[in-house]
């Protein structure tokens, strides 16, 4: 049944151009497709209020035209020749209303006398114009496979901004709890077993919400979702200092993980978006961002140390974590789906053996600075015999060395390439070995700066290796990408304390990060099993 028309031929209550109408129409075969390009922007200008809704139809209607004249244009050149009123469509701005008029109702055409509905678009010719020209179809009906839409420049400059402020602030929350975790050991009275098992659950956290995150991304939004977890990761901080047993402890580093792990895999899928719109490395000055935060909250926790109860440091430095992050977390890039982003691409992307292997080799970056995050404090404490207040230069250090190299980092991987820079990793474990074994207090915190140094750039290639691998489907492959390989690296922080706390409680601390340091130098070893082709250092 044909639709009824007002005295300028328009659907009643709706007046949209005849173009626009003589295609979107639920019953022809593009009409779901135009339909669902309508409503996505009516959505969207329901979520916006403040956006002109007249810009937002106008919109909609320019998109509807230029499929229009895709399939117009190639169904009638497959057939040779093309009439007034379909030359009409086919160049915006020719023909009348009564050439269109009579496109609708004519009863065939040039390709074959294709029957028409009244008031409507002849069926078979949008069905014909796709196959005679498939390429141009696609290229209007999808996104172009790994290609963002185009942005100001000024925008990718503030969302470089923002997520340089949200890598300080996640580093912020890591060193304030390495000037923490002494204490609460010793307040609780934890065997090391029992303190690894406590801090596996921050992992385990972690784990659990970034299986979740994509999902959340999509329908709160990036901005919305980062600021909610920032804000969970800040809210947990406290609590876990005042935690009255290892139970309590465990639950709040629970929660505490899938808060900053959910932060994390949001701010490192926007660190590489704004790589690859800013067409040069930027990745390792991120990271070096991350750890000043790290060193930051190490030494500003430890000056407050002296100044506030252990309860009232963690409220303030977190606390001043999430107003930053709060406050830039507006100015992020927009997540786009890929032309190839559904159900049964992502299976296929997270099962690519280069992806495990770069998921494995995160998994052992992150163990060992997880390592030294979680047992360096307390290797000085009960080793060296340093003050409380001293317990984390170990750790400040370490990340002081690490900020240093990775603010060099982008130099080096633009000039010696990804695999050489990830080679130099394995020298880390010479380092780190010489620390633990040195009875010297000021040569062991020397050896965990030149860990850090040497470790320093292995996670920001990794991650920028893993959205090479997603990039083909677009935005949306590289942050499911990059969350199949943060989701393996916490699987390595996961394993790491209480591995670490059974080896030290069956034999010592010493050999605990001995065996760190082996995997260190497995990790530096394993860098030339990347292809050159993603691991090229552009």
């Amino acid at each position: 049944m044909g639709r009824g028309r007002g005295p300028r031929g328009d659907a009643k209550g709706d007046r949209r151009p005849h173009r626009v109408l003589a295609v979107a129409d639920a019953r022809h075969p593009g009409g779901d497709l135009l339909g669902a390009d309508r409503r996505r922007h009516q959505a969207a200008a329901a979520d916006d209020p403040g956006r002109p809704r007249d810009l937002e139809q106008a919109g909609a209607d320019r998109r509807a035209q230029s499929l229009v004249r895709v399939g117009t244009g190639a169904a009638h050149a497959a057939a040779g020749g093309r009439a007034p009123a379909q030359a009409a469509l086919h160049h915006p701005g020719e023909g009348s209303a009564a050439d269109l008029h009579h496109l609708r109702h004519q009863g065939g055409d040039a390709a074959g006398g294709l029957p028409a509905l009244p008031g409507e678009w002849p069926a078979r010719a949008f069905q014909d114009a796709r196959h005679a020209d498939p390429a141009a179809a696609a290229r209007h009906q999808e996104p172009v496979r790994g290609q963002l839409s185009p942005l100001p420049e000024s925008a990718v400059r503030r969302a470089r901004r923002a997520v340089s402020v949200t890598f300080a602030a996640h580093g912020t929350l890591f060193g304030t709890w390495a000037t923490l975790i002494p204490l609460v050991k010793e307040r609780l009275r934890l065997e090391p077993g029992v303190l690894g098992l406590a801090l596996i659950c921050g992992a385990v956290g972690g784990v659990i919400a970034m299986q979740l995150a994509p999902r959340l991304m999509r329908g709160l939004g990036a901005p919305l979702l980062q600021r909610a977890a920032m804000l969970l990761g800040c809210v947990m901080l406290p609590m876990a200092v005042l935690a009255g047993g290892a139970w309590q402890l465990g639950g709040a580093l629970l929660l505490m993980g899938a808060g900053i792990g959910t932060v994390d895999l949001v701010m490192n899928a926007q660190a590489v978006q704004v790589e690859t719109r800013m067409q040069r490395p930027v990745m390792s000055g991120l990271h070096g961002l991350w750890s000043l935060g790290a060193l930051s909250g190490a030494g500003i926790g430890a000056l407050l140390l002296t100044l506030l109860p252990p309860p009232w440091q963690a409220f303030v430095l977190a606390g001043s974590a999430f107003a930053a992050v709060f406050l830039v977390s507006r100015t992020q890039l927009p997540m786009q789906e890929g032309e190839r982003s559904n159900a049964d691409a992502r299976p296929r992307l997270l099962l690519q053996p280069v992806l495990i292997l770069t998921g494995a080799l995160m998994g052992l970056a992150f163990g060992v600075e997880g390592a030294l995050l979680d047992w360096s404090a307390i290797f000085l404490r009960e080793y060296h015999h340093v003050p409380k207040a001293a317990a984390g230069l170990g750790y400040a250090a370490f990340a002081g060395a690490t900020l240093s190299g990775r603010l060099c980092g982008d130099w080096l991987r633009s000039r010696l390439g990804d695999r050489t820079v990830l080679a130099c990793v394995g020298f880390a474990g010479v380092c780190l070995g010489a620390a633990v074994l040195s009875p010297v207090t000021w040569l062991t915190v020397l050896g965990f700066a030149l860990t850090g140094l040497a470790l320093c750039n292995a996670a920001p290639i990794l991650f920028n290796v893993a959205g090479r691998i997603g990039a083909d489907l677009g935005s949306a492959g590289s942050t499911r990408a990059v969350g199949g390989v943060t989701t393996l690296a916490y699987a390595g922080v996961m394993a790491m304390p209480p591995l670490l706390g059974l080896v030290a409680q069956h034999s010592s601390l010493t050999v605990a990060l001995g065996l760190v340091a082996c995997m260190a130098v497995v990790l530096g070893a394993s860098a030339f099993m990347l292809p050159a082709r993603l691991a090229s250092g552009s």
